[in-house]
């Protein structure tokens, strides 16, 4: 399973994000929130998440 998701992976690196899981929790996080500014507008500026810790939920 691992094997054809990396290959999925590397086929479309913009459908997909593969994070090291070793790594310690608040690095996975960043990367995750980072790969989602790419995507999602971001309403709430970098230093708010940073001075709360969390990542602001857009709702409609």
């Amino acid at each position: 399973m691992r094997k054809e998701f990396r290959a999925l992976a590397a086929a479309a690196p913009e459908r997909y994000l593969v994070v090291d899981g070793t790594l310690p929790q608040d690095v996975i996080t960043r990367q995750i929130q980072d790969r989602i500014r790419e995507i999602l507008p971001d309403p709430v500026p970098r230093e708010s998440e940073d001075i709360t810790g969390t990542m602001p939920a857009i709702r409609d």
